[in-house]
């Protein structure tokens, strides 16, 4: 009976956390998420320089037109 609780209490929160969000405007989203700022990563960042992304990046196939 607690597992079935447990899995209707789990669902109820997803639902009313997956609403209140898509309540929220592209504005309000950017003044309460600091973390979902993209980050800026130029071609010279050093994770491109540690994994050598000029060296291999040709070879990889290309999904674009």
């Amino acid at each position: 009976m607690i597992i079935f609780v447990n899995m209707l209490a789990w669902v109820g929160i997803h639902l009313l956390v997956s609403f209140i969000t898509s309540r929220l405007t592209p504005n309000q989203v950017w003044k309460i998420s600091p973390i979902l700022h993209p980050y800026k990563l130029g071609r010279e960042s050093g994770i491109h320089r540690v994994l050598k992304i000029k060296k291999w990046k040709k070879k990889l196939p290309d999904a674009g037109g």
